[in-house]
């Protein structure tokens, strides 16, 4: 399966198994540790690509040494499966889609980043049980996400982008991580209240 992956279109039956091929054969976009594990996949279909919408496969977020997964235009569709509640992956990205709710819950504490941006989504994630854990980078830009930002984790933040939704409330309200670059975007949405100050 590994050859028909690029420059065309994912296969509509491909796994993670199938990827992990990968090891043995060289393939753009996909690196594997120095004990010949899958450790990170990084795909971005071609620009005019028609790809046939075929859903996230719930193996995916079960591979025990994938660190980094980061796909991007390449037509999934549905939802997200319910492996994503406890995956090991440490940053996730999965843009340009066609995902629509829900969200699993994230209950992982190795999660870095996350970016679900540019997708369908309008019931944002939940990611209480990440407070205090290594989350510091979320962007949930251009979905039609709705409601205020007390899904948030506070106070460990250091990137955010929500612009282009429909989040309403009392932005002063939030707490970001305070240490000096952070990024945040917040326009396009209906919120209230001013920017906090390390933002300014």
């Amino acid at each position: 399966l590994i050859n028909q992956w690029s420059p065309n279109c994912l296969p509509t039956n491909w796994t993670v198994d199938s990827v992990n091929e990968a090891c043995n054969t060289p393939f753009q976009g996909v690196t594997c540790n120095d004990l010949w594990q899958l450790s990170s996949i990084a795909l971005v279909a071609p620009e005019n690509t028609l790809c046939i919408s075929v859903p996230p496969p719930s193996s995916l977020f079960n591979a025990t040494y994938l660190n980094t997964l980061s796909i991007s235009g390449y037509a999934f569709d549905g939802t997200i499966p319910s492996s994503f509640s406890t995956t090991n992956i440490a940053k996730i990205s999965l843009t340009n889609q066609f995902l629509v709710d829900p969200i699993p819950p994230i209950n992982k504490k190795k999660l870095t980043t996350l970016d679900l941006s540019h997708n369908s989504f309008t019931i944002p994630p939940k990611l209480e049980e990440l407070n205090n854990s290594s989350l510091t980078s979320l962007n949930l830009a251009f979905n039609q996400f709705t409601g205020d930002l007390s899904f948030l984790p506070q106070n460990q933040l250091s990137s955010l982008n929500i612009s282009v939704n429909h989040f309403s409330g009392d932005l002063s309200s939030f707490s970001f991580n305070s240490t000096s670059g952070n990024l945040i975007d917040v326009s396009f949405n209906q919120l209230t209240g001013s920017i906090p100050s390390q933002f300014v």
